[in-house]
């Protein structure tokens, strides 16, 4: 009898031992990044979350979208880089980013070479920026051409990099395409929105910052970000 006793207390006290270190490990471990970063596992069937803030705590350089706030009495009488508005998507310090991943979802660039020429900018406006790209010291020539009228007037969808005369690199996208500079001076990053995180509402949610490097024949994606802005209703009250 006492040794029945035993054996029924030894086998709940190992139940016990294993549930714990079972309940243990799933809260101690950490996910692998590269089951991280896309964008539509953070996002889909979750709100996004707001901030209900005075837009006065933020600089208007920082917007990315905006819903204009045409009831305002300065509505038309400022200048509309400074026009007041009741919800936007701020681009600044405060965005937050997902895990790195080497699961590359920006797949619309091109490594091809052809002379600039070749590129009809006819119906565009044309941006300029230089970066070091190739990791040789040397600069390059990012163009841009960005929409001129309707909604989105001022969008830059396509980006070259462009060495001399010749395009080296080409990167597109529906809504929005940077390229940023690389601190090391090899490659760079593009900045992009997609389907996800560009809704049809206003506005934006964030953007993928994919990082390329030069391998000494052409540019290669080796990981990428999702940063998501941070989203503003302007309003009185301090609660998201």
């Amino acid at each position: 009898m006492q040794r029945e006793k035993i054996k029924t207390y030894t086998i709940f006290f190992l139940l016990i031992v294993i549930v714990g270190s079972i309940y243990f490990f799933n809260r101690h471990t950490i996910p692998k990044a590269d089951s991280l970063g896309r964008p539509d596992d953070l996002i889909s069937n979750q709100p996004f979350p707001t901030l209900h803030l005075p837009s006065k705590y933020f600089l208007n350089k920082d917007i990315t979208g905006e819903e204009v706030d045409t009831a305002s009495p300065l509505f038309g009488k400022v200048s509309e880089s400074n026009w007041p508005w009741t919800s936007a998507s701020i681009d600044s310090i405060d965005n937050s980013q997902t895990y790195p991943t080497k699961t590359i979802s920006f797949t619309r660039y091109f490594n091809e070479a052809k002379p600039l020429s070749s590129i009809d900018a006819s119906s565009y406006s044309v941006e300029k920026k230089t970066i070091s790209a190739e990791g040789d010291g040397s600069k390059e020539t990012v163009e841009f051409l960005c929409s001129t009228g309707g909604s989105s007037a001022g969008t830059c969808g396509e980006a070259y990099i462009v060495k001399g005369n010749t395009v080296i690199f080409h990167a597109t996208d529906d809504h929005r395409v940077d390229i940023l500079p690389s601190p090391t001076g090899n490659g760079f990053y593009v900045k992009s929105e997609n389907d996800v995180l560009q809704p049809a509402e206003c506005c934006a949610l964030g953007y993928v910052k994919t990082r390329f490097v030069y391998d000494g024949k052409e540019f290669k994606p080796i990981y990428e970000q999702t940063v998501y802005y941070l989203n503003v209703q302007n309003g009185t009250s301090t609660s998201l």
